[in-house]
């Protein structure tokens, strides 16, 4: 009797477990999803602003998304932040128009998050199928006028703010928006390279 208590006892646990590791799975693909998701809601907006700015002209999208640029811009105002250099740090954010004082700015750009900004690099190519339907058009050839280079974003913890890699013939800058009521909203670019050469100096600086 005892025997068959202990057995029942040990099915039940192993059915909580399953039960558990399928929450624990099938939550790990809804987060995933809602990130792909929220990916594509940036870059078509993106898009859509680019094109409404000039003259409603169809802009040839960059499938490379490589967010390497974003990422060695925050890595290093970590390893300064790190390294207590707040010399360095506060030249670096003044040269790639970090100011002091914006909320949103302040919310991301700091230690708790840096970690995290980091470990999202990638380097992979947007999928055309979940691009707006207008802005399907893409080009191989990196001195076309038209061509726009939007890299994937990087989100705070919270995933409330992103960070997203913008390269038009030009220029390059890092776009921030924030997410209000489900929508994604720009607050402000920072690291303008044309403005800003000295943020150059720091791409692929890992």
């Amino acid at each position: 009797m005892i025997h068959q208590y202990q057995l029942k006892g040990v099915l039940a646990n192993k059915f909580r477990c399953t039960i558990i590791l399928c929450i624990l799975f099938f939550s790990c693909i809804n987060k995933e999803q809602n990130q792909v998701n929220d990916d594509y809601l940036i870059l078509n907006k993106i898009i859509k602003t680019t094109n409404t700015q000039v003259s409603n002209r169809i802009t040839d999208l960059k499938l490379n998304n490589n967010n390497e640029y974003v990422v060695s811009i925050v890595n290093k105002l970590y390893k300064d932040e790190k390294k207590n250099n707040l010399k360095g740090l506060d030249s670096l954010k003044q040269d790639i128009g970090i100011i002091k004082g914006d909320s949103i700015l302040d919310s991301i750009f700091n230690l708790k998050q840096y970690e995290h900004l980091i470990s999202q690099k990638h380097n992979t190519k947007w999928d055309l199928k979940l691009v707006n339907e207008l802005f399907k058009e893409k080009v191989d050839n990196e001195n076309d006028s038209k061509m726009i280079y939007i890299s994937k974003p990087i989100y705070s913890l919270d995933k409330k703010i992103a960070l997203v890699g913008i390269k038009r013939k030009t220029s390059m800058s890092i776009s921030i928006y924030k997410k209000t009521n489900g929508e994604w909203i720009e607050h402000r670019l920072i690291a303008p390279l044309i403005f800003q050469p000295k943020a150059e100096k720091f791409i692929y600086d890992n």
